[in-house]
């Protein structure tokens, strides 16, 4: 386990206050749950090491990022490391694990239950936190664009490791900009959608047959934008399911009223398609 790699070798006194002080903490803000703060690690491991750190390989990546350090110019003290991870597992807990409503960006993307941008935006909130949102809209602008063409989340956590590699100064004020550049650049199964393909898709698109849970993120998203003067009363996000307007049932079954107006072509054609759902 990492934190007995990173306390071994201390004494049993520092052991006791380095626990106390830092561990203690992390587990605190990751709600003492282990699966949580394996994932919250194999997020950093992924930011620090610039590359996609599988579960299973937490451990062996912890040991290549622990030596690294001792190689460095700048050696980090195993103090400092924890420090490190605290200081991250703080931004980790305001960003991704705090209940927060959909007025920034950072938050309402949680909804869609996606994490291959976490290690990214962990980067960018600690060293450049005046442009969250703004990195935050480019990539659910990423993600919405996949998710009406149909392509698959799984193939962006390269992508975003990819990005932290290839920026160079993630203090400039135009790294949001840079970020966009580096995704239009992604080709095939990971490439951003452009303008027309989006367009010719998201009234095609069988978008809840695909995606629910991303369905309930637009549609609310739609709604929330266009709810300009009663956000304060929006129904809570929880309480909403979608519906479908032409009924969701065998064909063969639906009321003449339907059946007059839609063929099964046409059933089959517009039933999951985001304009035949609404959320009640």
């Amino acid at each position: 386990m990492v934190k007995n790699f990173i306390l071994m070798n201390l004494r049993d006194l520092e052991q006791a206050e380095l626990y106390t002080r830092f561990w203690q903490e992390i587990e605190k803000l990751l709600n003492n749950d282990e699966d949580l703060l394996l994932t919250f690690l194999q997020h950093y491991l992924t930011m620090k090491l610039e590359y996609v750190i599988s579960k299973s390989s937490i451990y062996d990546s912890f040991e290549k990022y622990f030596n690294l350090q001792k190689q460095s110019t700048i050696y980090l003290t195993v103090k400092d490391i924890l420090e490190d991870l605290l200081e991250f597992s703080k931004i980790y807990h305001r960003l991704f694990l705090e209940k927060k409503d959909f007025e920034f960006t950072q938050y309402s993307l949680n909804h869609l239950n996606i994490k291959s941008y976490y290690p990214l935006l962990l980067k960018v909130e600690k060293y450049n936190n005046s442009i969250t949102n703004k990195v935050s809209i480019i990539i659910e602008n990423y993600l919405i664009r996949r998710i009406i063409i149909g392509l698959p989340p799984g193939k962006t956590k390269n992508v975003f490791a990819k990005i932290i590699k290839n920026i160079e100064d993630i203090t400039k004020v135009s790294v949001g900009d840079e970020i966009l550049k580096l995704l239009k650049e992604e080709q095939g199964q990971s490439r951003y959608p452009n303008d027309i393909e989006f367009s010719d898709s998201i009234f095609s698109s069988q978008l809840y047959a695909n995606n629910k849970t991303g369905t309930k993120y637009i549609l609310y998203k739609i709604e929330y934008y266009l709810n300009t003067k009663n956000r304060s009363i929006t129904i809570p996000y929880s309480n909403l399911t979608i519906e479908h307007i032409l009924p969701e049932t065998e064909y063969s079954k639906l009321p003449e009223c339907w059946t007059n107006s839609f063929d099964v072509d046409l059933f089959d054609q517009y039933i999951h398609t985001l304009g035949n759902l609404t959320l009640v």
